[in-house]
């Protein structure tokens, strides 16, 4: 067993979570991870709780992942209730909402995997940063501005913009149903895209 591998499980902890199933507590800051099996997957797609579950990840670390654990193909071949067009579907969604989602064959490899990125992680001077979390390097911005940056054609400036109108998801959404929703620069194709992904995830 590799050193850094012994370290972990010396520094093993169970507790509650806000969020995820995993947490790698690193010096470049939380590694987490959700766990699903491919049932739990598509129900919590039926029930929309993966998006709340996406959300509250995003908020509290760029580095998080969703890993789906089993074989999919036995798994639709089994299934009465769902279908792979539906999980090919949810899988779409939740990607275009800036979700990192990883597949695998059981829990071994789940855990070996998890442990493997972990190492590579905390080996880095310096963690690999997309474009969106080098901006909230530069400055500091709320949860609702990162997660209202998920949505389609709404970059940090917008962002900061609505939310410095609206305080949280709920007063967006009702704003937008009570056609009170106002923001300059932000039209109507934009206020659409903000609606959808709103009513995706409250």
């Amino acid at each position: 067993m590799c050193d850094f591998k012994q370290h972990l499980i010396e520094g093993y902890s169970v507790k509650p979570l806000d969020c995820g199933d995993f947490m790698f507590e690193l010096n470049g800051g939380p590694l987490i991870f959700e766990r699903k099996t491919v049932g739990d997957f598509m129900q919590s797609l039926a029930s929309h709780h993966i998006h709340t579950q996406l959300i509250k990840m995003q908020s509290l670390t760029p580095y998080n992942y969703i890993i789906i654990v089993g074989n999919t193909n036995k798994f639709f071949i089994e299934s009465e209730y769902y279908n792979k067009k539906q999980f090919l579907g949810g899988i779409a969604n939740l990607s275009l909402h800036g979700a990192k989602i990883l597949f695998v064959d059981n829990n071994e490899q789940m855990f070996e995997l998890m442990y493997c990125m972990a190492e590579k992680f905390a080996l880095k001077d310096k963690p690999i940063l997309i474009e969106q979390d080098i901006v909230f390097k530069r400055r500091e911005v709320s949860s609702l501005v990162k997660v209202l940056m998920n949505i389609e054609s709404i970059g940090v400036e917008k962002a900061e913009m609505i939310a410095s109108k609206y305080n949280s998801l709920e007063t967006i959404s009702l704003a937008i149903e009570e056609n009170s929703f106002y923001v300059n620069t932000i039209g109507p194709k934009s206020v659409e895209k903000i609606k959808k992904f709103l009513d995706e995830v409250l």
